[in-house]
């Protein structure tokens, strides 16, 4: 323990790898290929003000259209939080960890406040389509996949991307949870009990390995979504920022929201728009006329061809 009553450096260090280390394996467990497009479905409105103004919107993942998606894979986390508190069985650990967990349930946003920008690597799902683009109306804007992906961080002092292919079901899920709260373990035996009660240097280490614990199980299920979802086959954006970055916030009909945006004119290519299959007729030219007014050209522009019955 450090003099100032934060994690030594060598035991912190070690925390974070394991930590952390275990979300590494989740964009490799379902063995899905990179794919060479990535799509992005939305309405045709909202499609000429992506290409107008070369901007996507990443949305505050617990103001999503389903926020109960991020509460499905919380809700494995909690149980096994509870868990971690008694491989000590000193009163005070105990408390600090029921704490985190009251806490985790209560606000969550705390802790990680990772902001999200949906793909997905097919284009002939019928749900994405009714649900995501103006019910078969709509469009979905191609991407090339490599162009997505982020360039150098350290270009961006305020945050942090990533691009992860979301995985479906629990047991995965279960398999990262178990290697953290494995973790945790040496870092709160290395703590003497006699000073759980009086140094506050031993409740702040305590206190900060519930931390790591906690963000950790907070990232991991933002790359979770329920297996009814796997149709989907979604990609995420990820953007992650630092506590000192100024927040955007915009009215919806749900109130005032966060958000962020993503300039894709500046990194990514567009490489195709496939309306949708129940858009208007003329929707191609619409396509067209929005990227000739913006300067883009080699964008391949045709029709989604499935069979669909536009519900009403």
């Amino acid at each position: 323990m450090s003099k100032s009553g934060i994690l030594d450096e060598k035991v912190r260090q070690a925390l974070e790898d394991e930590c952390f280390g275990a979300l590494e394996p989740l964009g490799r467990m379902e063995g899905r290929p990179v794919p060479p497009v990535l799509y992005h479905h939305t309405d045709l409105a909202a499609m000429e003000s992506i290409i107008e103004r070369g901007q996507l919107w990443l949305s505050d993942v617990y103001m999503m259209n389903d926020p109960s998606e991020v509460r499905y894979a919380l809700s494995f986390a909690s149980p096994c939080l509870r868990e971690m508190a008694p491989h000590r069985v000193d009163y005070r650990t105990k408390t600090i960890g029921e704490e985190y967990c009251e806490l985790w349930e209560r606000d969550v946003q705390s802790f990680y406040r990772p902001f999200v920008c949906s793909f997905s690597s097919t284009h002939d799902d019928i749900q994405q389509w009714r649900a995501y683009a103006n019910n078969g109306k709509g469009c979905a804007l191609g991407f090339d996949t490599l162009s997505l992906l982020p360039a150098n961080q350290s270009a961006n002092p305020t945050y942090t991307e990533q691009l992860i292919p979301v995985s479906y079901g629990p047991s995965s899920l279960a398999d990262v949870y178990f290697r953290i709260k494995k973790a945790v373990c040496a870092p709160l035996a290395s703590i003497p009990l006699v000073l759980l009660g009086t140094d506050q240097r031993a409740i702040d280490h305590v206190v900060q390995v519930f931390h790591y614990a906690f963000t950790a199980m907070i990232m991991a299920s933002i790359f979770h979504k329920h297996p009814a979802y796997r149709g989907e086959r979604e990609f995420r954006l990820i953007r992650t920022f630092f506590k000192d970055a100024t927040i955007k916030t915009r009215e919806s009909s749900l109130g005032a929201v966060h958000y962020d945006v993503f300039d894709w004119r500046n990194s990514a290519t567009l490489k195709e728009v496939i309306v949708g299959p129940a858009s208007e007729v003329g929707a191609e030219k619409r396509v067209l006329a929005a990227l000739a007014k913006a300067g883009i050209h080699g964008v391949e522009v045709t029709r989604c061809d499935i069979p669909y019955r536009c519900s009403r």
